[in-house]
């Protein structure tokens, strides 16, 4: 998957959070001076990242203050190559995307949980896509359950034929690229979700602050409680046996957060 500039262009849907309406694009504050300051003292970057620019427009303030300022017209977003068919796989549009899996374990939902928040989307007259790594096949298949149709590790280059010379993350981007609305947690697909454009819900997990790692510049829905115990722990584990911080997330939470990002 090659990546590059494009200029801005303005986002599909307004951006929820919580319920509440908010800018697809964060407020800078002062950017350009923050890019001066990681310049000439590299260790301020923690600093300069609380004192609340987004990341990306630091990155592309400390570009330009190390001399190389983007071309006049380009809005600094990134995009894919077109990205390749996957209608063989996913059937028409439209649907809706979960990736139920995590990286990190303290940001998955148990799968219970997550087929819960399939099945009352499908309930509700939704077509549900679940997706999922090679490793996460029967993570995937257990939350599609009989309710959606699962992916787990089908995006490969092999499952997709005439198309083995393409990388299993551009395939993968094909899948949400012609979706309605992503279901994820704080990890990888969010932001390629982001990169295609596509709206995401983000059960994002507190662990980490959701300002500066949230899906960006795209319409999103934050549902749950930022303010869980788990919160800034930065833990990488469940913090109680059983109980990831997105469990605070109800399958009633995420209809409804689907549903928003959908008729906004």
């Amino acid at each position: 998957m090659a990546l590059a500039h494009r200029p801005v262009a303005p986002p599909r849907r307004p951006a929820l959070a919580g319920g509440v309406a908010v800018t697809a694009e964060p407020a800078i504050a002062e950017p350009a001076i923050a890019g001066q300051a990681l310049v000439s003292c590299p260790d301020s970057f923690g600093d300069v990242l609380s004192a609340g620019p987004a990341v990306r427009a630091v990155g592309l303030a400390l570009a330009a203050a190390a001399g190389f300022p983007q071309p006049v017209g380009d809005g600094g977003l990134l995009r894919v190559r077109p990205v390749p068919e996957t209608r063989d796989l996913t059937g028409g549009s439209p649907y809706a995307v979960p990736h139920p899996g995590a990286g990190v374990p303290a940001r998955a939902r148990r799968p219970e949980h997550g087929a819960q928040a399939v099945r009352e989307p499908t309930a509700a007259g939704h077509r549900v896509v679940v997706t999922g790594g090679p490793g996460e096949r029967e993570l995937t298949a257990k939350v599609a359950s009989a309710d959606g149709l699962g992916l787990g590790g089908r995006t490969g280059a092999a499952e997709l034929a005439g198309a083995a010379e393409l990388a299993g993350a551009a395939e993968l981007a094909g899948v949400p690229a012609r979706a309605d609305a992503v279901v994820t947690g704080n990890t990888a697909p969010a932001h390629l979700a982001a990169t295609v454009g596509t709206p995401v819900v983000s059960l994002f997990a507190p662990a980490v602050p959701a300002e500066r790692r949230r899906p960006y510049g795209i319409p999103y829905v934050l549902p749950g409680d930022q303010d869980a115990p788990c919160a800034d722990s930065r833990a990488r584990h469940r913090p109680a046996p059983g109980r990831p911080c997105p469990d605070t997330v109800t399958a009633h939470d995420v209809l409804a957060a689907v549903e928003k990002v959908l008729t906004s």
